[in-house]
């Protein structure tokens, strides 16, 4: 089968790479989040990375951001007995002490996949979610792990408690703007509605 390509997207004046990219661009304006594309890359061991966003959120904490499709799993960047992009994550973490998301799929609430660096050279995988209070990038706790069915493809926590299209669109906003906030709830929608015509959004 031939590989499907993603659609390069202007944005802002920025040519993304992928019209995912956008979208998530587009997102993180309407979360209030401030963001640099493709901002610095990094080399070891002949292994190159060039992180998607560094974002920095309203509590002024940083995260690099990695752009990824629906069924990405962060074991895909692993490699047994060598030295892989899955090493060169938890170096640079570890290293600049900015922890590294992977957004896998369009925005929607779901538990995420994060390296985080916890102090004294310790770096490890977290679930978090995208959420309108405290943190802003919160750790996924036991009150939110009663809305997460366990995503058996990439390892990642879905929560279509609040998205599931089945449901009246009234109930599914009602839900996201309780649990996640108003903010994300404009974000929500005008990342999934944007257009972009002519590979340009307004």
């Amino acid at each position: 089968m031939e590989k499907i390509k993603a659609i390069e997207t202007s944005y802002k004046g920025y040519h993304f790479r992928s019209r995912l990219e956008a979208r998530w661009a587009v997102f993180f304006d309407n979360m209030g989040i401030k963001w640099e594309y493709e901002p610095e890359g990094f080399t070891k061991n002949e292994i190159k990375y060039l992180p998607d966003f560094l974002i920095t959120l309203p509590t002024n904490l940083k995260y690099y951001c990695e752009i990824k499709s629906e069924n990405y799993s962060i074991g895909d960047d692993y490699k047994v007995g060598c030295y892989s992009k899955y090493d060169l994550y938890y170096d640079i973490v570890n290293d600049t002490k900015i922890p590294m998301i992977f957004l896998n799929g369009i925005p929607k609430p779901k538990g995420y996949t994060r390296i985080y660096y916890f102090g004294k050279d310790h770096v490890g995988l977290q679930h978090c979610f995208i959420a309108d209070f405290k943190d802003y990038i919160n750790y996924v706790d036991d009150y939110w792990m009663q809305y997460c069915i366990p995503n058996i493809t990439n390892g990642s926590l879905d929560m279509p408690f609040f998205y599931d299209d089945t449901d009246e669109k009234n109930n599914v906003e009602r839900r996201l703007r309780k649990h996640f906030g108003r903010k994300y709830l404009k974000a929500y929608n005008a990342s999934r509605s944007a257009r972009f015509e002519y590979g340009e959004c307004e």
